[in-house]
């Protein structure tokens, strides 16, 4: 009798084991929000983490920049939502943005993607391209606009 409840509680220890890993990998405090109240989403907005950026080094002012990113989002609790594009004095600062779902339970893998954000109606001239990630890294490129012909 002894034996068989020795064996119970070795395998009752495991489990809590088990249980504290799966709480503690699946949940990190730098994504959690403050429950929701009436109405508003379960989602929040976030950076992800940026590889590689190809963008051309040269485009005609007729044609739409396209900028290809690739990179990883934190984890299958988060969704692919677009860019944030910015242009300002030469400059076009680019953040790849994910949606969190925070009721979404999901072991934290990352979970890679390869998207094209599209740079519409610039003017002719020089450009620095910037792609801010998640950790604050930039990956810059230099493209030049040229005028219609």
């Amino acid at each position: 009798m002894s034996r068989s409840l020795s064996w119970v509680v070795w395998l009752g220890i495991i489990y809590l084991i088990g249980a504290a890993f799966v709480f503690v990998s699946c949940g990190r405090y730098d994504n959690m929000r403050a429950p929701s109240s009436g109405g508003e989403s379960d989602k929040a907005r976030k950076s992800v983490y940026v590889e590689s950026v190809v963008a051309p080094a040269l485009v005609s002012q007729s044609h739409e920049l396209e900028i290809s990113v690739s990179g990883n989002l934190p984890s299958p609790a988060y969704s692919f939502s677009g860019f944030d594009v910015d242009v300002r004095d030469g400059v076009i600062e680019i953040t790849p943005l994910a949606d969190f779902d925070e009721a979404k339970m999901a072991a934290q893998v990352l979970v890679p993607f390869d998207r094209v954000c599209i740079v519409k109606d610039l003017r002719p001239g020089s450009y620095e391209v910037r792609v801010v990630g998640r950790t604050g890294e930039i990956q810059s490129r230099r493209v030049e606009v040229t005028a219609k012909r």
